[in-house]
């Protein structure tokens, strides 16, 4: 499966870098693939978490699962299994370091790719690189399916802090009203002029991380909103990967949905242990 990538991320075909690194790949695939692979996952109903954010504003949470070179044979979609194996190999790995390295601020200089980041051996190289200071980052790709049903939605967050960068591939059908691909779409947030930063939740336990912050009620929603606005909507729209660069101010979030059935994608994450 051959996936339509820049050779630069400058070069995407939506790029916003203030006050965060924001952009958009149209025509992320070739149509004949995007339509097979929409087609295929409407049968997929295989989960095995919940995010329970959601159910703190008294909501559903986001269904999810996740795959990666570890846990492919457990794929039995075939489309589906060809994107996840391209989404995480080699040559996307050292793509991802050519075109979003130069934006990631915060990171361990060498890095290395690994298919499991429990593995026992790489758990051993970890603690030893720790013990030693050794510059080692250990990064590794997932994909994960995610649902969000009607009714539900993700407050603003940050996202982990062991994440360098999200993908969202929408699995959308070619017709969908406007209304929809809005309403399903990922906001983004910036501050407003005058505002105040919000106080981080949780400190990153590494100083080449960013930290993870998250809102825990409509409260704090209320007030977050006092002080950001909207600075991007990544509709809903078929064959659109939206991506962001993690950082300490990277707030998202997807509105209750209201319209429509389930809103389904699939997030490509990278993530760096240490």
């Amino acid at each position: 499966m051959k996936l339509n990538l820049p050779n630069q991320l400058a070069e995407a075909d939506v790029f916003v870098q203030n006050p965060f690194v924001i952009f958009e790949f149209h025509n992320f695939m070739d149509d004949s693939d995007y339509d097979t692979l929409v087609n295929e996952m409407k049968s997929f109903n295989e989960y095995d978490s919940i995010d329970p954010r959601g159910m703190e504003y008294g909501m559903g949470g986001k269904m999810a699962i996740s795959y990666n070179r570890s846990n492919l044979e457990q794929i039995k979609l075939p489309q589906f299994k060809k994107l996840v194996t391209e989404l995480t190999s080699r040559s996307f790995f050292e793509w991802f370091k050519k075109t979003h390295f130069p934006y990631i601020k915060k990171r361990h200089p060498i890095s290395i790719l690994v298919s499991k980041p429990r593995n026992i051996i790489i758990r051993i190289v970890r603690r030893i690189s720790r013990i030693l200071h050794l510059p080692l980052g250990f990064y590794y790709m997932e994909v994960q399916t995610s649902v969000i049903k009607k009714g539900d939605s993700i407050p603003p967050h940050t996202d982990e802090a062991k994440k360098r960068l999200s993908l969202i591939l929408y699995l959308s059908e070619r017709e969908l009203p406007e209304k929809i691909r809005t309403n399903w779409g990922t906001i983004f947030y910036g501050l407003k002029d005058g505002g105040q930063e919000w106080r981080e939740t949780k400190k990153a336990n590494n100083p080449s991380s960013y930290n993870e912050t998250y809102l825990t009620n409509k409260n704090e929603t209320t007030e977050f909103l006092n002080n950001y606005e909207q600075i991007y909507v990544a509709k809903f729209r078929p064959n659109v990967c939206a991506g962001f660069i993690k950082n300490d101010i990277s707030w998202h979030s997807v509105d209750e949905i209201k319209f429509g059935d389930d809103r389904k994608v699939l997030v490509i994450n990278v993530r760096e242990e240490w």
